[in-house]
């Protein structure tokens, strides 16, 4: 990509991470297969994430020599703490268990039952009224609003890579 691709691709995708933390609904992520790290760091910013047993996320900016795109490290070192985030970042691989196992996901099932754990999750938060359901959610994501900035400054190291003469060669 050029460095004008580049930024529309991040801008694109940080668009969409700070429309999902702002949004006065509840979103939830469900996937199956093998997906790469953006769409796992996107999920980070939904509410609830549905993982199937077959999932492994492919952290495939390594091999690049890129970093991570859409917020992985600001959400994960929240989750999970810095030395942890640091840990999966850094792994060519995350399973569905690893997923899991570390609060990556929240559920994980069947590929042939995520549909219906979903549907479980949305008539879960049905039966919540509507004020407190996203004024949780408002609340929790309070201590998000350093978001945006997180987002501009990964763009800007990702960009700064992408401008590297030694980065084409790749």
């Amino acid at each position: 990509m050029d460095r004008y691709e580049l930024h529309r691709f991040c801008n694109i995708v940080d668009q969409t991470i700070q429309d999902i933390v702002s949004m006065n609904k509840m979103v939830i992520h469900i996937c199956s297969g093998d997906v790469l790290s953006v769409f796992m760091n996107i999920s980070l910013a939904c509410d609830y994430r549905i993982v199937s047993s077959g999932t492994v996320f492919h952290n495939v900016f390594q091999e690049i020599g890129m970093l991570p795109t859409g917020g992985g490290a600001f959400f994960l070192s929240k989750m999970v703490g810095a030395s942890k985030a640091k840990k999966l970042l850094l792994q060519q691989r995350i399973t569905s268990q690893e997923a899991f196992d570390n609060g990556i996901a929240d559920q994980m099932v069947s590929p042939y039952d995520l549909e219906r754990a979903a549907m479980g999750v949305v008539r879960k938060y049905s039966q919540i009224p509507n004020q407190t359901l996203f004024g949780v959610k408002r609340l929790v994501n309070f201590s998000l609003n350093d978001l945006k900035n997180y987002l501009e400054t990964e763009t800007k190291e990702i960009i700064k890579i992408g401008l590297r003469e030694d980065f084409n060669d790749q």
